[in-house]
């Protein structure tokens, strides 16, 4: 008996007729295709290799053929090595990075006496916080954002770097692009949803989100500015510690500059009061409370004399106080200072309260400072 469909030499009968596509392939694979050298293929049409000569044959298709070759070298595992990462996630690289280096092997307590590593008792734990690095900072000062990340882990703190994060619209805003800094402003709020609360190193970018932030947003701008904090006031306000509970010791005399932008701030400038709490740690004010630097953003490029005239008094009263280095929680502010530090000949280093802080507890490693 023969069965419907089949001849007698028990072969297909549609032997004979033209294959579509895709039939020689297994049931499970067929239309689906495969990825290969970045090229879908599918049964029926022309391979990556004639589909290469087919381009090159185009005018113009050599230089593009090339350009994929070389684009295909960049795809390598060994060369994806070489390329350099983001900057703005390099001081959370660089504290994950030492934080993964081996060292000699502890003695663990007991469970029931064991605590978290950094945790200090009496702080309130599990504070969901993100890091706003903002541009300068991460550009001019990475060290300052990686002691603001080991300082808030040790009080406790569980601190995220959301990798989206841009300018916060300051000098678009300054500048007179209200628009343009209401984009930027929107994304922030974006980027930085679902954190408990977000911290930042400079009191200028605090400034513009805790003050410009509800002109340009509305409510949603006021919500976000409210759980917005400079790394100080978030220490003092929030966490409620006493920089006297801390136990941090820092040896020599240190001149503070207070940012001009802190006026704009609810609890105003709290260096001093952080460093008051350091031990062997002479902190002097630089000059009049709230006295401008000259920097200002675009303020230094649209009025230069009467930045530079404000710069000099500032080293005027730098050379009077007779500091072993400078504490200044702003970068823009850090970068008029030691720029004009550098034009008159004073070898002084610049740091941030938060570096400070970290250097006396021994979070860091100290960075050699001038002796006077």
């Amino acid at each position: 008996m023969v069965r419907p469909g089949r001849d007698r030499g028990g072969r297909g009968a549609a032997r004979d007729q033209p294959r579509r596509a895709g039939a020689a392939l297994p049931r499970h694979r067929r239309g689906r295709g495969r990825w290969r050298a970045g090229l879908r293929v599918r049964a029926g049409e022309a391979g990556p290799r004639r589909q290469a000569r087919d381009r090159a044959r185009e005018p113009g298709g050599r230089a593009l053929s090339g350009a994929a070759r070389h684009l295909h070298l960049l795809r390598r595992p060994g060369l994806r090595r070489l390329r350099r990462p983001p900057d703005r996630v390099r001081a959370l690289h660089l504290h994950q990075q030492a934080r993964r280096q081996p060292g000699p092997r502890r003695h663990r307590a007991p469970l029931e006496g064991r605590r978290r590593r950094g945790r200090r008792p009496g702080v309130e734990s599990h504070v969901k916080v993100a890091l706003f690095v903002t541009c300068l900072t991460d550009q001019f000062a990475p060290r300052a954002a990686e002691a603001t990340v080991r300082l808030l882990e040790h009080l406790g703190c569980e601190v995220a770097f959301p990798r989206g994060q841009t300018c916060c619209g300051q000098p678009l805003y300054n500048g007179g692009y209200h628009d343009e800094a209401r984009a930027l402003a929107r994304r922030m709020t974006k980027v930085f949803r679902g954190y408990d609360h977000v911290v930042t190193p400079s009191g200028s970018c605090a400034a513009t989100v805790r003050h410009r932030y509800p002109e340009l947003l509305g409510d949603g701008g006021a919500a976000f500015a409210s759980r917005t904090w400079e790394l100080g006031a978030f220490v003092t306000e929030v966490l409620g510690v006493d920089p006297a509970t801390l136990g941090a010791t820092w040896e020599g005399r240190v001149a503070v500059h207070g940012s001009c932008h802190y006026r704009d701030l609810p609890q105003g400038d709290t260096t001093l009061q952080l460093l008051s709490g350091v031990a062997g740690l002479d902190a002097v004010p630089l000059g009049p409370p709230g006295q401008c630097c000259g920097f200002g953003g675009t303020f230094a490029v649209k009025y230069p004399g009467v930045s530079g005239a404000l710069l000099a008094d500032k080293l005027a009263a730098l050379r009077a106080i007779e500091a072993s280095a400078v504490v200044c929680n702003d970068a823009g502010c850090t970068l008029q200072l030691a720029g004009g530090c550098h034009r008159a000949g004073i070898d002084m280093p610049f740091l941030h309260a938060a570096e400070v802080l970290a250097e006396g507890l021994g979070l860091m490693p100290r960075r050699p400072r001038v002796v006077t």
